[in-house]
C-alpha cells in the first residue's frame, strides 16, 4: 500500500490517536503520541455553576451528519423528557434535515438547532451548558480515533454524556472523571443519566486534563522530539 511505504520513509512520524497503531498495515517501529489539546482560549475562560437548575440545556457543537447520528438520539431523549431538557445544537450538517423534520413530526418544542458560529462564540454557549454532549456512530472507522471535540469539552468542569467505543471511551475512561459513557444510540443509558443529573449535577474538576493536554504544551514537547531527530 502506498500508505506504508509512505511511512516506512518517514523519518519523524507522529499518531494523533495510539488506537492508529491497530491497523495491520502499518508496521514502523518509532511513532511519536501527540495527541489534539486544549486552547488557550477554553483555559482563560472561567466557566461559573449554576446555583439553581430549573431545566438541563445538554449542548452540542460541531458536525451534525451521518458519523455522528444525533437524530437517532437526541429525537427520542427530548421526547422522553419535554420540559425537563433542552437540547441545544450547534453545527450544520447531513442530519440536521432529519432532525428537523422529526420536531416537526412529534411536535417537539426542545430542540434548539443553531447554525455554526465561531469557535471564539462558543464560549457563551459553553458557559449557559449545563451538560456536554458527544457521540460518534458505532461504525468501526470510528473505534480508533480520539475526536478533537473531546479536548474543547475536557477544558470546561461540566460533565461530558458520551456515546463513544473503542481508542475514544478509553482515552475519556483514563484522563475524564467527569465523562459519563454509553454505547453509541443507547437511548435506555442516557435516560438514566439525565436522571441522574435532575437529581443535582456532579462536581467535575478536570484541572489535571488541562494541565496535561493543554495545547502549547504538547507542541513544546512536539518541538523536542523533531529537534532531537533532525539533529541526530
Amino acid at each position: 500500500m502506498t500508505e506504508s511505504l509512505v511511512l516506512s520513509h518517514a523519518k519523524w512520524l507522529n499518531f494523533v490517536s495510539p488506537g492508529f497503531n491497530n491497523y495491520s498495515h502499518i508496521n514502523v517501529k518509532r511513532v511519536n503520541l501527540f495527541t489534539n489539546g486544549i486552547d488557550n482560549i477554553f483555559t482563560k475562560k472561567k466557566y461559573l455553576k449554576k446555583k439553581h437548575l430549573k431545566r438541563l440545556t445538554i449542548l452540542y457543537a460541531g458536525n451534525i451528519g451521518l458519523s455522528q447520528g444525533l437524530d437517532l438520539i437526541v429525537l427520542p431523549i427530548a421526547k422522553r423528557f419535554k420540559d425537563k431538557i433542552v437540547f441545544k445544537l450547534i453545527g450544520d450538517g447531513s442530519s440536521v434535515s432529519l432532525i428537523k423534520a422529526g420536531i416537526v413530526k412529534d411536535h417537539i418544542k426542545n430542540i434548539k438547532l443553531i447554525p455554526p458560529i465561531k469557535r471564539i462564540d462558543l464560549l457563551g454557549h459553553y458557559q449557559d451548558a449545563d451538560v456536554l454532549f458527544l457521540q460518534l456512530s458505532d461504525l468501526p472507522a470510528f473505534n480508533n480515533v480520539i475526536p478533537s471535540k473531546i479536548f474543547d469539552y475536557g477544558a470546561l468542569e461540566k460533565p461530558i454524556l458520551a456515546g463513544v467505543k473503542g481508542t475514544a471511551r478509553d482515552f475519556m475512561k483514563e484522563n475524564l472523571s467527569g465523562a459519563y459513557l454509553f454505547d453509541p444510540g443507547d437511548t435506555n443509558a442516557v435516560e438514566k443519566y439525565i436522571n441522574f443529573f435532575l437529581k443535582g449535577l456532579p462536581e467535575v474538576n478536570h484541572s489535571k486534563f488541562k494541565t496535561n493536554f493543554e495545547r502549547k504544551r504538547i507542541m513544546d514537547k512536539m518541538l523536542v522530539s523533531l529537534i532531537n531527530r533532525f539533529s541526530q
